[in-house]
Order: C-alpha cells, then sequence, then structure tokens
C-alpha cells in the first residue's frame, strides 16, 4: 500500500534518485543551495544509541557534512513528527510539520511529509495542495508523485477523483524509480478505476514481484495480494460478460 510511504518520511535529503549512504536512507531534490547536504551522516551517527567506536566517527565525516543551524532545526522536526506519525499521531505529526514551516516555508521535505501526515488525516483537499506546492518547485519529486497519483486514484472526493491525471504522474514518478513496488501499486490502482482490469492486474503483478524482491513488510505484501486478487476476479467477470 502506498501509504507505507508515510513512515518513511524523516529521510535524508540530497538527490532525487534514490540514492543511499547510509542504510534505508531515501534522497529526494531539494532546491536549496543551503540545505544541499541535508540530513547527513553526521546526524544520522549522533541520534543512534551509544556503541564502541561511535564516538570515533563523527571526527572522520568531512567538514562538508557538517549541519547548520537550520538543517539541525529540520533533522529535529522531522524526526519528532515522524515519531509522532509511527505512533499513530498524524494531527500532532501536523503541528510540528505547521509550526516548522511557517518560519521555513520552502523546506520540500517537511512539506512532503505534511502533505503526508494529512493524508493520513484525510484531508484530502489540503493534502492535494501541499503535494502541488512540492511539485510546483520540485516537478520530479518522486514522493509527491507517487501520493497524489495514488490520492487521485483512491480518494471518496468526487472531484478528486481522476484516475486519468493519476496514471501521468504515476508514470512520471515511474521514470525515477522504476523498481519501485509503490508506483507499480499506484498504476494498477489507476487502470482499476479506469476499468482497465487486464493492465491493473499486469502491474499489480509486477508491484508484488518487487515487493516480495525487496523484503517489503508483510503488511504490504497482502495488501498487494488482496488487490491482486480483486484484479483477478474483475479480469474474469469482464471476460464472461464479453
Amino acid at each position: 500500500m502506498n501509504m507505507s510511504l508515510l513512515a518513511t518520511s524523516l529521510v535524508l535529503t540530497s538527490h532525487v534518485f534514490g540514492q543511499s549512504i547510509i542504510g534505508r536512507a531515501r534522497y529526494v531534490q531539494d532546491p536549496a543551495p543551503q540545505l544541499s547536504v541535508l540530513f547527513n551522516t553526521r546526524a544520522y551517527v549522533a541520534s543512534l544509541p551509544p556503541m564502541p567506536g561511535v564516538n570515533q566517527l563523527p571526527a572522520r565525516i568531512p567538514p562538508e557534512f557538517t549541519l547548520d543551524t537550520d538543517e539541525l532545526a529540520e533533522w529535529t522536526a522531522l524526526k519528532e513528527a515522524n515519531a509522532l506519525m509511527a505512533d499513530g499521531q498524524p494531527e500532532k505529526a501536523s503541528d510540528v510539520y505547521r509550526s516548522y514551516l511557517s518560519s521555513h516555508p520552502q523546506a520540500i521535505p517537511v512539506r512532503v511529509a505534511f502533505a503526508d501526515s494529512l493524508f493520513a488525516q484525510k484531508s484530502y483537499r489540503e493534502a492535494e495542495q501541499e503535494y502541488q506546492a512540492v511539485l510546483e518547485n520540485v516537478p520530479l519529486h518522486f514522493q509527491a508523485l507517487n501520493n497524489l497519483a495514488w490520492m487521485y486514484s483512491t480518494s471518496p472526493l468526487p472531484e478528486q477523483q481522476q484516475p486519468e491525471l493519476a496514471l501521468k504522474l504515476a508514470a512520471r514518478a515511474r521514470t525515477i524509480l522504476p523498481n519501485s513496488h509503490h508506483v507499480w501499486s499506484t498504476l494498477s490502482m489507476a487502470h482499476f478505476q479506469l476499468e482497465q482490469y487486464q493492465k491493473a492486474l499486469q502491474h499489480a503483478t509486477v508491484a508484488l514481484q518487487i515487493a516480495e524482491r525487496t523484503q517489503a513488510p508483510p503488511s504490504t505484501l497482502l495488501t498487494y495480494l488482496l488487490h491482486l486478487d480483486k484484479c483477478r476476479m474483475a479480469v474474469e467477470a469482464t471476460s464472461i460478460l464479453e
């Protein structure tokens, strides 16, 4: 399920193509020059519990990986809000994001995370506005593209039910991270809403295959399996009618 991205809003930020220097770090592009090396190795190491040798590691990190005051404040805000999201408190997380954005409106990672928290609260209109604001600044922001496409495929609001637009956004996201199971799941959902069940089934199959290969959480695999079965049933039903 694409909303599993919500739990990864605490990210290390620098590049748009999903590169990583630390474990599960996810990179997105940030246009602000002063944030070009945001949430880096030094901050990550500082957040770890004490362990042998870790105290010596920061001294070996190049000076360019040092956080300035604004960057540290952004790291702190995201870390606090991410903990609230993981604890099932998106409303409180939104308050943290909103407070930070009031004085740092160009903080793209925080705005994306804010949009995700609004989506989790089913505040669809406000979430849509925030995703759009991100894409105005970073047109190839994978998470904003994919999650907005998911919204247009699943929103209960009639004015937001735009599966054709969802396909365009998801296709753009796929060019950025073609091996992300999230985007293949989004494409499948958009095709399903358009009653293009065979394509929905094909994309759902790819999503599940990638999720299995990358060892996605069991809850994600279960969601994909259920959707895959739904697509298969729709294909069989339409073939009978034809």
